[in-house]
C-alpha cells in the first residue's frame, strides 16, 4: 500500500498524540483505507484514531494520489452523516471489518467516551 504512514504518525505525535497512539492510528488507518478499497459501494466509518490519521493525511499534498494508489480511488471525507442512520449502518459494517482483523470497536450506545476506538464524526462515502 502506498500510504505515508510514518509521516502521518509523525504528524500525529507533533499534534500531541503519544507514540503508541500514533502507531495504533497508523495501523487502523491502513486497515480503514484497505476496507474502503475492498468495499467501494459501502460507507465505512473509521474509529477515532484512524480518523485523526485520516485528517493528517487529508492535509498532505499527496493525499489523492496516495489513496488512489492504495485502494483504487480517492476517499471522500464526509462529516455531515454523523449520528444519522447511514452513519450507524456504516459503523456496524466497519465493526465487522475491524473485528475480522482482531480490533473490537464499541457497539452503538456503548459507553466509549475517551476510547481511541470510539466512533468519530465522519465516514468515507461510497463510490
Amino acid at each position: 500500500m502506498a500510504l505515508p504512514i510514518k509521516e502521518i504518525e509523525t504528524r500525529l505525535v507533533e499534534a500531541g498524540h503519544s507514540d503508541e497512539e500514533a502507531r495504533l492510528a497508523g495501523r487502523l488507518y491502513k486497515m480503514f483505507v484497505a476496507f474502503a478499497g475492498q468495499h467501494p459501494g459501502r460507507m465505512i466509518a473509521p474509529p477515532y484514531l484512524a480518523d485523526m490519521a485520516w485528517h493528517e493525511h487529508l492535509a498532505m499534498a499527496g493525499y489523492t494520489q496516495d489513496t488512489v494508489a492504495a485502494c483504487g480511488r480517492a476517499l471522500v471525507h464526509d462529516a455531515d452523516e454523523f449520528d444519522s442512520e447511514p452513519f450507524w449502518e456504516a459503523w456496524a459494517f466497519s465493526r465487522e471489518l475491524f473485528s475480522e482483523e482482531g480490533v473490537n470497536l464499541p457497539r452503538r450506545g456503548e459507553d466509549s467516551a475517551g476510547s481511541s476506538l470510539r466512533p468519530h464524526t465522519c465516514v468515507v462515502l461510497a463510490a
